[in-house]
């Protein structure tokens, strides 16, 4: 096994890794951040002792590890599904056919579905809990959770489409 260096490993790959990363991040200075905390997370993991057989493909792994991360984050911190969430809350129910506004919409739908799909929906997805921590709370197997969020998500999204082609003109 040879042990991580990280300077050559820079050296080499920089450009290459660099590339990879901007075609998943469109800002350079994210990027070159990104490319940075990657060689840090690397540089800790060989100070640690850590011994990898194909160095080259450990640290592709883990820029992009380190490129999803980001986004992962970036996802979290996002506060328009918050906002949204807050509005579908706030909203009255509506007749679809008439107004396809579609936060109104996805209130009326969510009406639609029963309350444990709608209560794990608006938790996973319009609240941004983990799944984990939404099922331990609902006092339920993970996969249930999935299978109602993906569920609820398959019937929004039919319902959606189904009022969007009839009223395509209000959707836009």
């Amino acid at each position: 096994m040879k042990t991580c260096v990280t300077e050559n490993l820079y050296n080499l790959h920089r450009e290459r890794l660099l590339n990879l990363i901007q075609s998943k991040v469109e800002d350079v200075q994210k990027a070159e951040d990104l490319l940075h905390d990657s060689f840090i997370k690397l540089q800790t993991c060989c100070e640690s002792g850590c011994e990898c057989e194909r160095p080259k493909s450990y640290l592709f792994r883990l820029v992009l590890n380190t490129v999803f991360d980001y986004f992962k984050k970036r996802k979290k911190h996002r506060s328009t599904n918050l906002l949204f969430s807050t509005m579908v809350q706030d909203s009255a129910p509506t007749n679809h056919q008439d107004n396809c506004d579609l936060i109104l919409c996805v209130n009326s739908f969510l009406n639609e579905t029963t309350l444990d799909n709608r209560i794990a929906y608006e938790q996973v997805d319009l609240l941004q809990q983990s799944q984990v921590d939404v099922a331990k709370a609902l006092n339920i197997p993970l996969p249930t959770l999935k299978s109602r969020v993906q569920r609820t998500r398959k019937f929004l999204k039919g319902r959606i489409e189904d009022c969007c082609q009839s009223n395509h003109a209000r959707c836009i």
